[in-house]
């Protein structure tokens, strides 16, 4: 799978132009996929000897930083939050998701940077529901030192899924997250993001619902949280809808979540990810 990882935020562009460019990854803002590369010098019968060492050095030196993120990708997948993913990743591909990619150890220290303005660029009206948007930016990995990611895809369908877990180091960000969401299916269920500049920006409106899941107080079944928003009409260049389901277990937080521009209203989609977490809370035991 090639697609890049992606954090939750909302794309925001300076013109109509910028806005079209930015729809088309109709995620929410994307994570740099960091590619760990090396470039050899050339050696031969013709350099010289302190060429050669340099060179030397240089093969040495990538060597050495390809085993330490093999490593480290290594201690992500062993870790009980990768073996938890793990876990919620065969539970998507029982139902065709055939493509999987998991974050590498550098791509999670990415999402651990912080975060520039979720809402540069964008007006929520109204204005007191802001701080709910706002902290609807959160994922499990992004205040956690122990944490794991795999995003998942079917073929010919055009959704992106992933399977989020962490161990919960900031438990105010995940109160902050979970009251958000609360806001957002109740005073702030039906509301609008201006999106541009004060001379070109556009109106998208921003509604929320809570997706009908199928009652489970089995001790994997437990939903803490869980919303469907879309924003946009059917035929605005920003248009996007997220499902996402979030349940903490032994101090870790577990998120399934699905991307697209439609669809995610069909039932199925949280019938699977209802599986899918519980299935990924079964892992962490």
């Amino acid at each position: 799978m090639h697609h890049s990882l992606q954090r939750r935020r909302f794309n925001t562009a300076s013109n109509a132009t910028a806005r079209k460019a930015t729809a088309r990854n109709t995620t929410v803002q994307i994570a740099a996929v960091i590619a760990l590369t090396a470039g050899l010098a050339a050696c031969g019968d013709s350099g010289t000897t302190s060429e050669n060492d340099a060179a030397s050095s240089a093969h040495a030196s990538a060597s050495a930083s390809q085993a330490a993120a093999s490593a480290s990708n290594q201690a992500v997948l062993n870790s009980r939050a990768g073996i938890a993913v793990s876990t919620g990743i065969s539970q998507a591909a029982s139902f065709g998701f055939n493509t999987a990619r998991g974050a590498t150890a550098a791509e999670l220290d990415q999402l651990r940077e912080p975060a520039a303005d979720a809402l540069e660029g964008v007006a929520v009206i109204p204005n007191s529901c802001t701080t709910a948007v706002e902290n609807l930016n959160w994922s499990p990995a992004q205040s956690s030192s122990e944490a794991a990611r795999t995003d998942f895809t079917q073929d010919g369908v055009a959704v992106t899924g992933s399977v989020e877990v962490a161990k919960i180091q900031d438990q105010q960000s995940y109160t902050d997250y979970k009251a958000a969401v609360k806001s957002l299916l109740g005073e702030c269920k039906s509301i609008a993001l201006s999106i541009g500049t004060d001379s070109v920006a556009d109106t998208y409106p921003f509604k929320s619902v809570a997706p009908k899941t199928t009652a489970d107080k089995s001790v994997d079944g437990v939903i803490d949280s869980k919303i469907l928003w879309t924003r946009g009409t059917s035929s605005q260049d920003l248009r996007q809808q997220s499902l996402v389901l979030v349940a903490e277990k032994d101090g870790y937080a577990a998120m399934v979540s699905f991307v697209g521009t439609s669809k995610l209203t069909d039932a199925q989609f949280t019938e699977m990810a209802q599986a899918i977490l519980k299935a990924t809370l079964a892992g962490l035991e």
